[in-house]
């Protein structure tokens, strides 16, 4: 979640109440920028584990309304087959993953650049 740097309460509540997940400064030139652009805080979570264990059940019990709730259906399924072949399953993938866990992804990462695509 990206926010102007001077909105980065909110991402600091959400960082408190989630209890997930770091806020990170953009440190993109801004000299350069689409005119009137500010620099953002970024919340993110990199964890697979928070967010199979935080996010999806937050956003199942919240659904987005907006387009990214079609992502967001593919992002889901990516997440927890990342977590079942680590965190959630039988010892993590230190061999590196077969070929099919590949594929899986690679078809996961296509549909959300399908949805992403502006019509």
């Amino acid at each position: 979640m990206a926010l102007r740097d001077d909105d980065q309460n909110v991402l600091k509540q959400v960082k408190r109440r989630l209890e997930v997940g770091n806020i990170h400064n953009d440190k993109r030139d801004y000299s350069s920028a689409r005119a009137g652009s500010k620099p953002q805080s970024v919340w993110r979570v990199g964890s697979v584990t928070d967010a199979a264990e935080v996010l999806i059940p937050l956003f199942d019990e919240y659904p987005l309304r907006s387009k990214k709730s079609n992502e967001y259906q593919h992002w889901r399924k990516g997440v927890i087959l990342f977590y079942k072949k680590t965190r959630g399953g039988n010892g993590g993938a230190k061999g590196g993953y077969r070929t099919e866990t590949v594929s899986k992804f690679e078809d996961i990462s296509d549909q959300i650049r399908q949805e992403r695509k502006y019509e």
